[in-house]
């Protein structure tokens, strides 16, 4: 079972509106698209940010350390330690929990922060385990970046490629099948997603280049995150679908598989705001960064995806 965010509605009226206690030290909560908190602790900020796994995917719990990395690290924050809450099945395999502690260990070994503590519990009510990671970082003052601040006619840059979360599922728990219909290198190719989600670097030369805002794109693909970030900066969008950067094998095996790219997870990618678009790809393209741009904000509602002389209009995911 791949895990799944509620619908936006849902998050809106049946978690957002029922948060009534407030902190004055609380600069930005929860919100839709919004996925880091940000705490005034005086000299600086203290962010945060929490993901979930299910593990039905073996690779879920270390994607999950990534979207949380880069969910503070978008923010213009620096990412310090984690911390991961494993529920159990009651039958527990001792093997199987030293291998999920390993993948959330390596993938805080990638980031370099500390895995610093967390929890773990038996519980006879669930059929699958889960792992909730939480993390933590901290920000100078000057330097928060929030998607408020984007405005009409700044531009749009993808870094990295879409989908290769979704790329390293695929090719961890489905080879064999990929296999029938691809070659072997070609399928082994997939391997690079991993060592590549990390986006701390990515958010810090963008961050001293010109970004007014980033946004990760997480579980629920670009589509979502583009809705997200047009929701977020109160701007409509103009994007280009075939400036999109996704590789060729991440097209093949969602065709395989019979997935939508556009819509599936795709930690290791960012989308960047920024009114210097061209010092802002050269600058992450000297330190070895793929990025594009993909389109403009604008000052209507509407959220378009062209694509040629086809144009639609995205949905709420």
């Amino acid at each position: 079972m791949k895990n799944r965010k509620i619908s936006e509605s849902i998050l809106n009226r049946s978690v957002l509106k029922l948060i009534t206690n407030k902190n004055k030290s609380v600069v930005t909560g929860g919100a839709a698209g919004q996925d880091c908190s940000v705490i005034d602790a005086g000299d600086c900020y203290i962010l945060t940010s929490t993901e979930c796994a299910l593990t039905g995917e073996r690779l879920a719990p270390y994607f999950a350390v990534m979207r949380a990395v880069n969910n503070i690290a978008a923010c213009g924050g620096t990412p310090i330690a984690a911390s991961a809450a494993f529920i159990l099945k009651e039958d527990f395999d001792e093997k199987r929990l030293k291998d999920l502690t390993r993948l959330v260990n390596d993938a805080c070994g990638e980031c370099k922060i500390q895995l610093s503590g967390g929890h773990s519990e038996l519980c006879d009510g669930v059929n699958q385990d889960m792992v909730t990671v939480t993390v933590t970082g901290t920000c100078h003052k000057s330097g928060l970046l929030s998607v408020k601040n984007a405005k009409a006619g700044m531009a749009v840059i993808q870094t990295g490629w879409i989908a290769m979360e979704e790329t390293a599922y695929l090719y961890d728990e489905h080879k064999s099948e990929l296999l029938e219909k691809l070659p072997v290198a070609y399928v082994d190719r997939a391997k690079e997603a991993l060592g590549r989600a990390c986006l701390i670097k990515t958010a810090r030369i963008a961050a001293d280049n010109g970004a007014i805002a980033m946004h990760d794109v997480a579980q629920k693909g670009i589509f979502a995150a583009l809705w997200e970030l047009s929701v977020r900066s109160g701007c409509g969008l103009d994007i280009d679908l075939r400036a999109i950067p996704v590789r060729q094998e991440t097209i093949e095996f969602c065709e395989i598989m019979g997935l939508n790219p556009y819509e599936e997870a795709s930690a290791g990618s960012m989308l960047v705001v920024t009114e210097k678009p061209g010092m802002l790809i050269e600058a992450l393209a000297f330190e070895g960064v793929s990025a594009a741009v993909i389109g403009y904000l604008t000052a209507d509602n509407d959220k378009k995806i062209v694509n040629g002389d086809e144009v639609r209009y995205l949905d709420k995911p």
